[in-house]
């Protein structure tokens, strides 16, 4: 069985949470896709960077959310 961990739950910057993540010695993380600011998910660019700063931790990525609809993701006047 593998172990992860969702990584907003260390309440820290994206970087930060992977090197807490690897100090547990963790198989991998799960992540919300605003956490990772990938604002266009086809820039290769920075699923490239994003996912080598996890493997260099050891980590895989177990799963991305997206809560599409949630209130988290809505401004202020309810617009997106």
């Amino acid at each position: 069985m593998k172990i992860g961990v969702v990584i907003e739950s260390y309440r820290s910057d994206f970087n930060e949470a992977i090197k807490k993540a690897k100090l547990l010695n963790i198989d991998g993380i799960q992540a919300y896709a605003n956490t990772l600011k990938i604002d266009n998910i086809s820039n290769k660019s920075i699923i490239k960077k994003t996912k080598k700063i996890v493997n260099d931790e050891g980590l895989s990525f177990s799963a991305i959310c997206g809560d599409f609809g949630c209130d988290m993701f809505f401004t202020q006047d309810r617009t997106q």
